[in-house]
Protein backbone atom coordinates (compact mmCIF):
# COMPACT_ATOMS: atom_id res chain seq x y z
CA UNK A 1 0.00 0.00 0.00
CA UNK A 2 3.26 2.49 0.11
CA UNK A 3 3.97 2.21 -3.54
CA UNK A 4 0.13 3.21 -3.87
CA UNK A 5 -0.16 5.77 -1.03
CA UNK A 6 2.93 7.43 -2.47
CA UNK A 7 1.43 7.84 -6.16
CA UNK A 8 -1.84 9.47 -4.50
CA UNK A 9 -0.31 11.76 -1.83
CA UNK A 10 -0.17 15.54 -2.15
CA UNK A 11 3.77 15.85 -3.18
CA UNK A 12 4.26 17.70 -0.03
CA UNK A 13 3.37 14.82 1.95
CA UNK A 14 5.35 12.23 3.67
CA UNK A 15 6.11 8.88 2.78
CA UNK A 16 8.03 6.76 5.16
CA UNK A 17 8.89 3.29 5.11
CA UNK A 18 9.06 1.00 7.93
CA UNK A 19 7.57 1.96 11.08
CA UNK A 20 10.58 0.50 13.16
CA UNK A 21 12.69 3.57 12.09
CA UNK A 22 11.46 5.13 14.80
CA UNK A 23 14.20 3.62 17.04
CA UNK A 24 16.81 4.40 14.63
CA UNK A 25 18.14 1.23 13.16
CA UNK A 26 14.82 -0.92 13.51
CA UNK A 27 15.67 -4.80 12.33
CA UNK A 28 18.59 -4.54 14.83
CA UNK A 29 15.71 -2.98 17.56
CA UNK A 30 13.23 -5.84 16.51
CA UNK A 31 16.30 -8.38 16.75
CA UNK A 32 16.91 -6.65 20.43
CA UNK A 33 13.22 -7.07 21.46
CA UNK A 34 12.33 -10.82 19.97
CA UNK A 35 15.86 -11.80 21.96
CA UNK A 36 14.32 -11.15 25.52
CA UNK A 37 12.60 -13.46 27.27
CA UNK A 38 9.22 -12.29 28.72
CA UNK A 39 6.86 -9.82 27.39
CA UNK A 40 7.38 -7.62 30.59
CA UNK A 41 10.99 -7.17 29.47
CA UNK A 42 9.72 -6.48 26.03
CA UNK A 43 7.57 -3.67 26.87
CA UNK A 44 9.56 -2.11 29.53
CA UNK A 45 12.75 -2.15 26.95
CA UNK A 46 11.04 -0.72 24.24
CA UNK A 47 10.15 2.32 26.44
CA UNK A 48 13.81 2.73 27.10
CA UNK A 49 15.05 2.63 23.59
CA UNK A 50 15.51 5.85 22.37
CA UNK A 51 13.00 7.46 19.87
CA UNK A 52 13.92 9.40 16.60
CA UNK A 53 12.28 11.88 15.46
CA UNK A 54 12.85 11.47 11.38
CA UNK A 55 13.64 8.76 9.29
CA UNK A 56 13.99 8.21 5.45
CA UNK A 57 10.73 9.36 3.19
CA UNK A 58 10.39 7.95 0.08
CA UNK A 59 8.41 10.87 -1.43
CA UNK A 60 11.37 13.41 -1.20
CA UNK A 61 14.00 11.00 -1.12
CA UNK A 62 15.23 12.06 1.97
CA UNK A 63 14.96 12.33 5.67
CA UNK A 64 12.01 13.79 6.71
CA UNK A 65 10.55 14.74 9.67
CA UNK A 66 8.10 13.17 11.52
CA UNK A 67 6.40 16.02 13.43
CA UNK A 68 6.90 18.84 10.59
CA UNK A 69 2.81 19.57 10.38
CA UNK A 70 0.57 19.73 13.07
CA UNK A 71 -0.63 16.20 13.24
CA UNK A 72 -4.47 16.13 14.32
CA UNK A 73 -4.82 12.47 13.75
CA UNK A 74 -3.19 9.15 12.58
CA UNK A 75 -4.60 5.54 11.41
CA UNK A 76 -2.42 2.70 11.83
CA UNK A 77 -2.65 -1.46 11.28
CA UNK A 78 0.32 -3.08 12.70
CA UNK A 79 0.98 -6.73 11.48
CA UNK A 80 -2.06 -9.03 12.73
CA UNK A 81 -0.18 -12.75 11.92
CA UNK A 82 0.45 -12.90 15.42
CA UNK A 83 -3.25 -13.03 16.62
CA UNK A 84 -5.19 -13.81 13.36
CA UNK A 85 -5.89 -17.79 13.56
CA UNK A 86 -4.58 -17.84 10.12
CA UNK A 87 -1.33 -16.99 11.35
CA UNK A 88 1.21 -17.86 13.80
CA UNK A 89 -1.41 -17.25 17.08
CA UNK A 90 2.03 -16.64 18.81
CA UNK A 91 0.40 -13.61 20.42
CA UNK A 92 2.45 -11.30 22.52
CA UNK A 93 5.20 -13.81 22.16
CA UNK A 94 5.17 -13.51 18.70
CA UNK A 95 7.66 -11.81 16.30
CA UNK A 96 5.63 -9.24 15.23
CA UNK A 97 5.31 -7.55 18.59
CA UNK A 98 7.82 -5.53 18.22
CA UNK A 99 5.79 -3.42 15.32
CA UNK A 100 3.16 -2.67 18.04
CA UNK A 101 5.38 -1.15 20.35
CA UNK A 102 7.09 0.81 17.60
CA UNK A 103 3.42 2.03 16.91
CA UNK A 104 2.85 3.49 20.01
CA UNK A 105 6.24 4.87 20.29
CA UNK A 106 5.78 6.45 17.05
CA UNK A 107 2.13 8.14 18.25
CA UNK A 108 3.78 9.32 21.15
CA UNK A 109 6.67 11.42 19.24
CA UNK A 110 4.20 12.86 16.73
CA UNK A 111 1.85 13.89 19.72
CA UNK A 112 -1.42 12.88 17.28
CA UNK A 113 -4.26 14.20 19.09
CA UNK A 114 -5.88 11.13 18.03
CA UNK A 115 -4.57 7.47 16.91
CA UNK A 116 -6.90 4.77 15.35
CA UNK A 117 -5.53 1.20 14.69
CA UNK A 118 -6.88 -1.42 13.01
CA UNK A 119 -6.03 -5.55 13.58
CA UNK A 120 -7.81 -8.98 14.22
CA UNK A 121 -10.53 -9.09 16.82
CA UNK A 122 -7.82 -11.79 18.53
CA UNK A 123 -6.23 -8.63 19.30
CA UNK A 124 -6.18 -7.51 23.32
CA UNK A 125 -7.31 -4.10 24.38
CA UNK A 126 -4.52 -4.25 27.14
CA UNK A 127 -1.74 -5.00 24.59
CA UNK A 128 -2.17 -1.97 22.49
CA UNK A 129 -2.48 0.39 26.01
CA UNK A 130 0.38 -1.16 27.01
CA UNK A 131 1.84 0.06 23.58
CA UNK A 132 0.55 3.46 23.57
CA UNK A 133 0.69 3.56 27.27
CA UNK A 134 -1.28 5.75 29.73
CA UNK A 135 -1.28 8.91 28.56
CA UNK A 136 -4.13 8.05 25.98
CA UNK A 137 -7.57 6.50 26.63
CA UNK A 138 -8.94 4.18 24.31
CA UNK A 139 -12.40 3.00 22.81
CA UNK A 140 -12.73 -0.15 21.20
CA UNK A 141 -15.35 -2.29 18.91
CA UNK A 142 -15.59 -4.90 16.73
CA UNK A 143 -16.97 -3.96 13.28
CA UNK A 144 -17.71 -6.03 9.65
CA UNK A 145 -18.44 -4.79 6.06
CA UNK A 146 -21.91 -5.55 6.42
CA UNK A 147 -22.55 -3.00 9.36
CA UNK A 148 -22.01 -0.11 6.49
CA UNK A 149 -23.50 -1.68 3.90
CA UNK A 150 -20.94 -4.18 2.30
CA UNK A 151 -22.86 -7.17 3.75
CA UNK A 152 -21.28 -8.90 0.63
CA UNK A 153 -17.68 -8.70 2.04
CA UNK A 154 -16.23 -10.84 5.13
CA UNK A 155 -13.74 -8.50 6.51
CA UNK A 156 -14.34 -8.65 10.72
CA UNK A 157 -11.91 -6.59 12.83
CA UNK A 158 -11.58 -4.66 15.91
CA UNK A 159 -10.99 -1.07 16.06
CA UNK A 160 -9.22 1.18 18.85
CA UNK A 161 -9.51 4.77 19.00
CA UNK A 162 -7.29 6.80 21.71
CA UNK A 163 -7.29 10.29 22.52
CA UNK A 164 -3.74 11.33 24.04
CA UNK A 165 -4.93 12.79 27.01
CA UNK A 166 -2.51 16.16 27.20
CA UNK A 167 -3.83 17.37 23.83
CA UNK A 168 -7.24 15.62 23.34
CA UNK A 169 -10.43 14.65 25.66
CA UNK A 170 -13.54 12.58 24.54
CA UNK A 171 -16.33 15.60 24.57
CA UNK A 172 -18.88 12.83 23.78
CA UNK A 173 -19.17 9.15 24.09
CA UNK A 174 -17.54 7.27 21.23
CA UNK A 175 -19.51 4.07 21.53
CA UNK A 176 -22.86 5.86 21.84
CA UNK A 177 -21.89 8.01 18.40
CA UNK A 178 -20.62 4.60 16.96
CA UNK A 179 -23.98 3.05 17.40
CA UNK A 180 -26.43 6.17 16.29
CA UNK A 181 -23.68 5.90 13.22
CA UNK A 182 -24.23 2.24 12.24
CA UNK A 183 -27.85 2.40 12.85
CA UNK A 184 -28.38 4.88 9.97
CA UNK A 185 -26.22 2.89 7.84
CA UNK A 186 -27.89 -0.04 7.87
CA UNK A 187 -29.50 -1.01 4.42
CA UNK A 188 -32.83 -2.65 4.51
CA UNK A 189 -32.70 -4.15 1.10
CA UNK A 190 -34.23 -7.55 0.76
CA UNK A 191 -33.17 -9.71 -0.30
CA UNK A 192 -29.10 -8.57 0.74
CA UNK A 193 -26.52 -8.11 -2.08
CA UNK A 194 -24.60 -11.02 -2.73
CA UNK A 195 -20.62 -11.05 -4.67
CA UNK A 196 -22.40 -11.12 -7.34
CA UNK A 197 -23.03 -6.76 -7.27
CA UNK A 198 -19.25 -6.59 -7.46
CA UNK A 199 -19.37 -8.45 -10.76
CA UNK A 200 -19.40 -4.51 -12.82
CA UNK A 201 -16.01 -4.83 -15.22
CA UNK A 202 -16.43 -3.61 -18.41
CA UNK A 203 -15.15 -6.40 -21.31
CA UNK A 204 -11.94 -4.20 -21.39
CA UNK A 205 -11.52 -4.46 -17.63
CA UNK A 206 -11.86 -8.26 -18.27
CA UNK A 207 -9.18 -8.54 -20.92
CA UNK A 208 -7.05 -6.37 -18.94
CA UNK A 209 -6.97 -8.51 -15.95
CA UNK A 210 -6.64 -11.73 -17.42
CA UNK A 211 -3.81 -10.31 -19.45
CA UNK A 212 -2.13 -8.99 -16.47
CA UNK A 213 -2.66 -11.99 -14.67
CA UNK A 214 -1.58 -14.47 -17.56
CA UNK A 215 1.66 -12.29 -17.53
CA UNK A 216 2.42 -13.69 -14.07
CA UNK A 217 1.45 -17.05 -14.13
CA UNK A 218 4.08 -19.89 -14.33
CA UNK A 219 2.54 -22.63 -16.59
CA UNK A 220 1.59 -19.75 -19.00
CA UNK A 221 5.45 -18.52 -19.38
CA UNK A 222 5.32 -20.00 -22.90
CA UNK A 223 2.21 -17.93 -24.30
CA UNK A 224 2.95 -14.95 -26.49
CA UNK A 225 1.69 -11.49 -25.57
CA UNK A 226 -1.10 -11.49 -27.75
CA UNK A 227 -2.03 -15.15 -26.89
CA UNK A 228 -2.30 -13.64 -23.42
CA UNK A 229 -5.20 -11.05 -24.67
CA UNK A 230 -7.65 -13.92 -25.53
CA UNK A 231 -6.85 -17.15 -22.80
CA UNK A 232 -10.30 -18.48 -21.56
CA UNK A 233 -10.99 -18.63 -18.30
CA UNK A 234 -9.55 -22.26 -17.77
CA UNK A 235 -7.04 -21.54 -19.21
CA UNK A 236 -5.57 -18.78 -16.98
CA UNK A 237 -6.29 -21.45 -14.15
CA UNK A 238 -3.28 -23.91 -13.24
CA UNK A 239 -3.84 -27.80 -12.94
CA UNK A 240 -4.63 -27.72 -9.25
CA UNK A 241 -6.81 -24.61 -9.33
CA UNK A 242 -9.48 -26.81 -12.14
CA UNK A 243 -9.76 -29.27 -9.96
CA UNK A 244 -10.79 -27.43 -6.97
CA UNK A 245 -13.28 -25.66 -8.11
CA UNK A 246 -14.58 -28.63 -9.99
CA UNK A 247 -15.10 -29.99 -6.84
CA UNK A 248 -16.81 -26.87 -4.88
CA UNK A 249 -19.05 -26.74 -7.80
CA UNK A 250 -20.03 -30.64 -6.89
CA UNK A 251 -19.92 -29.48 -3.28
CA UNK A 252 -22.61 -27.02 -4.03
CA UNK A 253 -24.62 -29.07 -5.91
CA UNK A 254 -24.84 -32.04 -3.53
CA UNK A 255 -24.61 -29.84 -0.08
CA UNK A 256 -26.75 -31.23 2.37
CA UNK A 257 -26.30 -28.68 5.31
CA UNK A 258 -30.06 -27.17 6.74
CA UNK A 259 -27.97 -23.88 5.97
CA UNK A 260 -29.35 -21.77 3.19
CA UNK A 261 -27.11 -21.52 0.26
CA UNK A 262 -26.62 -18.88 -1.63
CA UNK A 263 -27.61 -18.58 -5.26
CA UNK A 264 -25.18 -20.21 -7.66
CA UNK A 265 -24.77 -16.74 -9.09
CA UNK A 266 -23.27 -15.33 -6.05
CA UNK A 267 -21.21 -18.18 -5.67
CA UNK A 268 -17.29 -17.26 -5.13
CA UNK A 269 -14.66 -19.59 -4.15
CA UNK A 270 -10.67 -19.32 -3.07
CA UNK A 271 -9.05 -21.07 -5.37
CA UNK A 272 -5.99 -20.74 -3.22
CA UNK A 273 -7.64 -23.25 -0.67
CA UNK A 274 -8.01 -27.00 -1.80
CA UNK A 275 -12.01 -28.57 -0.76
CA UNK A 276 -10.80 -31.99 -1.56
CA UNK A 277 -8.73 -31.48 1.79
CA UNK A 278 -12.09 -29.89 3.60
CA UNK A 279 -10.31 -26.49 3.33
CA UNK A 280 -13.76 -25.08 2.03
CA UNK A 281 -13.95 -21.04 1.45
CA UNK A 282 -16.46 -19.94 -0.33
CA UNK A 283 -19.81 -18.02 0.46
CA UNK A 284 -21.94 -20.85 -0.18
CA UNK A 285 -23.09 -20.51 3.66
CA UNK A 286 -22.22 -17.17 4.72
CA UNK A 287 -23.52 -15.62 1.64
CA UNK A 288 -20.34 -13.25 1.80
CA UNK A 289 -16.96 -12.74 -0.70
CA UNK A 290 -14.07 -15.25 0.96
CA UNK A 291 -11.98 -13.22 3.46
CA UNK A 292 -9.06 -11.69 1.45
CA UNK A 293 -5.49 -12.31 2.30
CA UNK A 294 -2.06 -11.03 1.58
CA UNK A 295 -1.15 -14.42 -0.01
CA UNK A 296 -4.23 -15.02 -1.85
CA UNK A 297 -5.54 -17.07 -4.70
CA UNK A 298 -7.83 -16.40 -7.37
CA UNK A 299 -11.68 -15.83 -6.06
CA UNK A 300 -13.42 -17.70 -8.97
CA UNK A 301 -17.18 -16.56 -9.81
CA UNK A 302 -18.35 -20.63 -11.13
CA UNK A 303 -21.70 -19.19 -13.15
CA UNK A 304 -19.81 -15.83 -14.87
CA UNK A 305 -17.00 -18.52 -15.43
CA UNK A 306 -14.34 -15.92 -14.59
CA UNK A 307 -12.33 -15.00 -11.68
CA UNK A 308 -13.71 -11.67 -9.71
CA UNK A 309 -11.16 -9.07 -10.98
CA UNK A 310 -8.84 -6.92 -9.07
CA UNK A 311 -10.30 -3.94 -9.23
CA UNK A 312 -13.76 -5.55 -8.30
CA UNK A 313 -12.25 -6.85 -5.12
CA UNK A 314 -10.45 -3.46 -4.09
CA UNK A 315 -14.26 -1.94 -4.98
CA UNK A 316 -15.44 -4.28 -2.04
CA UNK A 317 -13.25 -3.69 0.24
CA UNK A 318 -14.40 0.31 -0.41
CA UNK A 319 -12.26 1.81 -3.41
CA UNK A 320 -13.55 4.07 -6.03
CA UNK A 321 -12.14 2.03 -8.54
CA UNK A 322 -14.66 3.93 -11.12
CA UNK A 323 -15.47 7.02 -11.69
CA UNK A 324 -19.04 7.11 -11.13
CA UNK A 325 -17.69 5.29 -7.79
CA UNK A 326 -15.46 8.44 -6.87
CA UNK A 327 -18.20 11.01 -8.79
CA UNK A 328 -20.29 9.77 -5.74
CA UNK A 329 -17.77 9.38 -3.00
CA UNK A 330 -16.50 13.13 -4.10
CA UNK A 331 -13.13 11.27 -3.73
CA UNK A 332 -10.03 11.00 -6.63
CA UNK A 333 -10.70 7.63 -8.28
CA UNK A 334 -8.03 4.70 -6.92
CA UNK A 335 -6.49 3.43 -10.05
CA UNK A 336 -5.79 -0.29 -9.31
CA UNK A 337 -3.55 -0.99 -12.41
CA UNK A 338 -0.42 1.89 -12.29
CA UNK A 339 2.65 0.30 -14.61
CA UNK A 340 5.89 1.41 -12.95
CA UNK A 341 4.66 2.09 -9.41
CA UNK A 342 3.61 -1.41 -8.65
CA UNK A 343 3.47 -4.92 -10.12
CA UNK A 344 -0.07 -7.08 -10.34
CA UNK A 345 1.21 -9.36 -7.87
CA UNK A 346 2.01 -6.51 -5.75
CA UNK A 347 -1.64 -5.20 -6.05
CA UNK A 348 -3.25 -8.28 -5.05
CA UNK A 349 -0.78 -8.24 -1.85
CA UNK A 350 -1.53 -5.27 -1.01
CA UNK A 351 -5.37 -5.36 -1.06
CA UNK A 352 -5.02 -8.49 1.27
CA UNK A 353 -3.37 -6.31 4.09
CA UNK A 354 -6.11 -3.04 3.00
CA UNK A 355 -7.95 -1.81 6.03
CA UNK A 356 -12.40 -1.71 4.84
CA UNK A 357 -12.06 1.91 3.54
CA UNK A 358 -15.82 2.22 4.84
CA UNK A 359 -15.55 0.45 7.93
CA UNK A 360 -12.35 2.74 8.98
CA UNK A 361 -14.10 5.41 7.52
CA UNK A 362 -16.78 4.85 9.80
CA UNK A 363 -15.14 4.05 13.31
CA UNK A 364 -12.78 7.20 12.62
CA UNK A 365 -15.40 9.81 11.46
CA UNK A 366 -16.72 8.90 14.70
CA UNK A 367 -13.79 9.11 16.78
CA UNK A 368 -13.28 12.55 15.75
CA UNK A 369 -16.65 14.13 16.12
CA UNK A 370 -16.39 12.76 19.56
CA UNK A 371 -13.19 14.23 20.16
CA UNK A 372 -12.14 17.84 21.12
CA UNK A 373 -8.60 19.23 21.48
CA UNK A 374 -7.49 20.76 24.85
CA UNK A 375 -6.87 24.16 24.17
CA UNK A 376 -3.63 26.24 26.10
Amino acid sequence: MRRASQASLDPTACCFTDILDIWGDGPRAKCFLNSLGSYEEKLQSAWLLPCFDSAYCCQHNQFCCYTGSSERFRVQGPPCVDWSPAGSQQGIHGEQLPTMLASGAKTRVTGSQLVGLENVRQLPGHVVQDAFGPGFEFFDAILSPDQVGFEFMSRERAYFAGVFKEKATWSSDPGFVLQHALHHLQREATPKYGPSVLLCGSPDDIREDNFNLACHRAHLKGTTLSQRMKLPFDHLLNFNERERLKMYIWKFHNHNSDRNLCNFADLACHLGDDPRTGWTTWSATSHAMPTLRRSSGLIACPNSQRQFLLKELYCGMGFATWPFLAHTSKVPMFEVSRPGVWTYPQARQALGNAQHVACVGTFMACALVSSSPIWT
